[in-house]
């Protein structure tokens, strides 16, 4: 048997599922169908399999599929759930930052906020300053016209050029009025769901456990038994921390 360079049909997990599903057809028998906490976002260290999980003897054990064959996986080892769970607390623990990272990430965020609304109303009121001043030079030129100063044909002109210079900038105001940020609220908001995230993790049930997961890490990637690598993601990845519980990113608040 050699391995196929061709796209795949259907993912690994579809052809697990199958299989598990036509295993239960040939014994005869009906097979409960169970939900597991890790599956899906686990992959294996040694292959790139995905994991996949089983119960046994009443407890949750967690194995590589091995979708490339057995002889392409080096990643023998069966781990129990519990051990698991307590390396994915562990990694949520790196962004489970003190309050007062989280007061002092909500002050810099609205100042950061201030600044930029503050520089976004100024160019709000030049583009309006700028749309009033070609009003202004329409009138003027309409004056002219009526009082016989300026011919038909360079009012025209001059007047659609005045307009379509009016029309820009109010368009720009208009964009302007539009300009939306984060709030610090949300900042604030975000950082204390950081703060929290391994408590809830490991206080809450089956659906809570996975939309953390879901909305935090990625690419756990298991291998004899330990989480050898991971991914935070975005923006909870700016709040990671070190060993020594400082910061890793120095640029954290923007």
């Amino acid at each position: 048997t050699y391995q196929g360079t061709h796209k795949p049909l259907i993912s690994l997990s579809t052809f697990d599922r199958v299989q598990i599903a036509l295993s239960s057809k040939r014994s005869g028998t009906n097979t409960t169908k169970h939900r597991f906490e890790l599956r899906d976002y686990l992959v294996c260290g040694s292959c790139g399999c995905k994991i996949t999980a089983e119960k046994q003897k009443g407890h949750t054990y967690y194995r590589c599929t091995k979708g490339k064959g057995m002889d392409a996986c080096a990643n023998k080892k069966y781990t129990r759930e519990e051990a698991l769970k307590m390396q994915v607390s562990q990694i949520l623990s790196r962004i489970e930052i003190s309050e007062e990272i989280v007061i002092a990430l909500r002050d810099d965020a609205k100042a950061l906020q201030d600044e930029e609304l503050k520089g976004v109303h100024e160019q709000k009121r030049q583009a309006k300053r700028n749309a009033s001043a070609a009003q202004a030079k329409r009138d003027k030129l309409l004056e002219g016209f009526l009082a016989g100063v300026v011919s038909a044909e360079d009012y025209k002109r001059k007047s659609t050029e005045l307009e379509n210079l009016q029309t820009t900038f109010e368009l720009e105001a208009r964009k302007l009025s539009e300009v939306k940020s984060a709030t610090f609220e949300q900042v604030e908001t975000l950082a204390r769901a950081a703060s929290s995230a391994r408590i809830a993790y490991e206080s809450g049930d089956m659906d809570a456990k996975r939309e953390i997961l879901s909305n935090v890490v990625s690419n756990l990637v298991l291998l004899d038994g330990r989480i050898v690598s991971y991914q935070l993601k975005e923006p909870f990845c700016f709040l990671e921390k070190g060993d020594n519980g400082e910061l890793i990113h120095e640029w954290w608040a923007q």
